[in-house]
């Protein structure tokens, strides 16, 4: 009796050991997928490529992966003869293959990306230069939608051309030992005034610097009011109601001291 009872729970141990394998690899299948569909995935992607744009050499930039929101295996493709040619195609099932082409690469949003890491580096340098103070990180965002033809301003592959007529909203970041809002100020100036000096068509600034344990955000300061000479003005007032004028500005862990 005790050899049977031994061997029906070694049956029912071993059925519970196979169901929650079972329950684990569905549940990892639902998050990541599996090796075997991303490689037919991959395969059809490839068979696409070679229908819908015949004529371009390419290469994968990420593995085939899937995308547990809505099921889809996705890859990102790269042109070899074209820095701006980058974009996703997505695999929804054999009859179901789409990607982004027309959206990423002919309305030149992949090379808008790369003209504003571009610029970003280069103001990087340059905007330490003028204020003095080493800068972290610069990023750019150009404001294309407020150009209503502005791809005749662009074409795949250009280069950089730091006077480009579409306005620019710059975020800086940098890291001191010590600042205060009339410094911080007088660093969005000088960029402003440098930046003006070059063409460049900076409309728009946000700053944040960490120093002493604390964060100073400064965001939407326009062009027009620093030009008006009443920024630190506009930043104690937007410091003390959180908002003025559309400019925020906040600093976080100045309330421990």
């Amino acid at each position: 009796m005790k050899v049977t009872r031994k061997k029906v729970l070694q049956i029912v141990a071993g059925m519970i050991a196979f169901s929650l394998i079972g329950f684990i690899l569905y549940m990892a299948n639902g998050f990541v997928g599996n090796p075997i569909s991303a490689s037919i995935a991959k395969s059809a992607i490839k068979q696409y490529m070679e229908t819908q744009y015949p004529e371009m050499e390419y290469e994968f930039v990420t593995k085939v992966g899937y995308n547990f929101k809505d099921g889809s295996y996705i890859g990102r493709v790269q042109s070899l003869t074209s820095e701006d040619t980058r974009f996703y195609v997505e695999y929804h099932g054999k009859n179901d293959i789409r990607d982004d082409y027309s959206f990423t690469v002919l309305e030149y949003r992949q090379t808008m990306d790369r003209l504003s890491k571009e610029f970003a580096d280069v103001l990087q340098k340059e905007l330490s230069d003028q204020i003095g103070t080493p800068i972290r990180r610069v990023f750019v965002m150009y404001q294309y939608d407020e150009v209503s033809d502005y791809e005749r301003l662009l074409s795949l592959d250009m280069k950089l051309d730091p006077q480009l007529p579409i306005p620019l909203h710059i975020n800086i970041s940098l890291d001191t030992d010590h600042t205060d809002l009339a410094e911080a100020a007088e660093w969005i100036r000088k960029s402003h005034e440098w930046a003006k000096a070059q063409g460049y068509p900076v409309k728009q600034y946000a700053m944040d610097v960490e120093f002493e344990n604390k964060l100073m955000n400064i965001y939407g300061v326009r062009d027009t009011q620093i030009d008006s000479g009443e920024l630190l003005p506009i930043l104690k007032k937007a410091k003390a109601n959180r908002e003025y004028d559309r400019v925020i500005v906040t600093v976080k862990g100045e309330e421990k001291n």
